[in-house]
């Protein structure tokens, strides 16, 4: 599905397209999340939320 989606936007936008990567390190404390107004910023933040979330409730579970 996710090769459908991406092969789809850029055939309709005909530009690159940037995946959203991140890694959770013991070392870094802060990330700065920087970019223009209406850029995803803050739908980036909840994904990230999310994805702890469900992290520590799969371990609480385990």
């Amino acid at each position: 599905m996710k090769k459908v989606v991406m092969r789809s936007l850029k055939k309709s936008w005909n530009a690159r397209i940037y995946p959203n990567t991140i890694t959770f390190d013991a070392d870094i404390n802060i990330q700065l999340i920087t970019g223009p107004n209406m850029s995803g910023k803050s739908t980036y933040m909840r994904q990230l939320a999310l994805t702890v979330i469900m992290a520590q409730w799969v371990l609480r579970s385990c």
